[in-house]
């Protein structure tokens, strides 16, 4: 519905929360379809690594702003801020993990 109108900016709130994996994915597609075609779309979401495979830009906010930029360009220590996690935790592992997969830099 939120599409019937062709807007050039979708706003939408954690868009892929209850959802299963294959709609996930069908999802992802979509907003890859309509960002091709010009569309903007704004999204909050705690997915982390969802975001970082699908997003062109990546917002860190926590009461301000920490990193603003293509997934690549954030690193580690933004997290962190973000999240109130140690360097450690396994979030943080999983997106330096991520990130190094997606620059091709995993071995």
């Amino acid at each position: 519905r939120a599409l019937a109108g062709q807007p050039r900016l979708l706003l939408l709130d954690e868009p892929f929360t209850g959802l299963d994996m294959p709609t996930q994915e069908l999802l992802t597609s979509l907003f890859l379809d309509l960002a091709k075609s010009g569309e903007a779309i704004l999204m909050s979401s705690h997915d982390i690594i969802g975001s970082i495979n699908s997003c062109s830009r990546i917002m860190l906010f926590d009461g301000s702003i920490v990193g603003d930029g293509a997934p690549e360009s954030l690193n580690a220590n933004q997290w962190v801020q973000t999240f109130h996690v140690d360097a450690q935790n396994p979030l943080i592992k999983a997106v330096e993990r991520v990130m190094a997969h997606e620059s091709g830099a995993e071995k």
